[in-house]
């Protein structure tokens, strides 16, 4: 029985088909084109598809479940992987900024870059 128009029903439909009230939630779709879709979300931007792999884990048949647990699992690989190479630019643009500089003069300086800018400075005065 829809709880809107009073009309009756069968328990499996998702909405009234006299109303068009929502009676429950439908399953999400377990289609290759929105499991590619959630899989590529997981790749490139794992930490905006933690939900849907949460919320595909939740549901009840086995397949919606394990599209979940594989998105998951490319979110916290592809995630992991992001904060290392974050780290490992960090470091590599760090030491490409205390490394010896080309000054214009066409010589090397050794120092790091604060002994470069208090040359320039120097040259300015």
């Amino acid at each position: 029985m829809c709880k809107s128009c009073q009309n009756p029903v069968s328990p499996t439909y998702f909405f009234c088909p006299y109303c068009g009230r929502k009676l429950r939630q439908p399953p999400l779709s377990t289609s290759v084109g929105k499991q590619i879709g959630i899989y590529l979300l997981a790749v490139f931007f794992p930490f905006f598809s933690i939900i849907p792999g949460i919320r595909y884990i939740r549901q009840s048949d086995s397949i919606s479940k394990s599209v979940g647990i594989v998105t998951l699992l490319l979110s916290g690989i592809f995630l992991m992987l992001n904060i290392y190479f974050f780290y490992v630019s960090m470091d590599y643009f760090k030491q490409l900024l205390n490394s010896p500089l080309l000054i214009d003069t066409g010589t090397i300086n050794t120092g790091s870059i604060d002994s470069v800018l208090m040359e320039t400075l120097k040259g300015l005065q």
